[in-house]
């Protein structure tokens, strides 16, 4: 009994300098974290946010380990499903994906060339899950 009982004070205590850290932040001051910063080997890696203080998470970012943004998600319209997506490669934005009529399915992907220049774009504009027009521009 002894041993089972060490062995699981043993295990849990693992598990416990093992997981990741959060920290919460309460920015409106109400009481309730508004903010929370997941932290691995002294590094912020993800940082969620409700930005309207309703109780739920409407932005994250993920970032690398020098700290830089890999993704961003984005609940622009506050109905507690993320609706925008974001996507970096060495800091630098390369795709964007939306879900534009909030269905929880994407419908739109920007492709941009040095983070600020569409290179082309699909959409799904009749939400029926197969991508029906392709616009290019420019060679990139």
């Amino acid at each position: 009994m002894k041993i089972t009982l060490l062995l699981l004070l043993l295990a849990t205590a693992a598990l416990a300098v093992a997981a990741n850290p959060a920290y919460t932040g309460d920015d409106n001051k109400d009481g309730m974290p508004d903010q929370w910063i997941e932290v691995m080997e002294d590094r912020m890696t993800r940082m969620k946010m409700d930005r309207n203080y309703d109780g739920q998470v409407d932005y994250a970012v993920d970032l690398n380990e020098q700290g830089v943004r890999l993704s961003e998600e984005y609940d622009f319209n506050y109905d507690g499903e993320m609706d925008d997506f974001y996507y970096y490669e060495q800091g630098q934005l390369i795709r964007q994906e939306v879900d534009t009529n909030f269905d929880g399915r994407i419908d739109v992907w920007i492709y941009l060339h040095e983070g600020l220049y569409i290179k082309s774009y699909e959409r799904d504009s009749d939400y029926d899950g197969e991508v029906d027009l392709i616009k290019e521009y420019g060679s990139g």
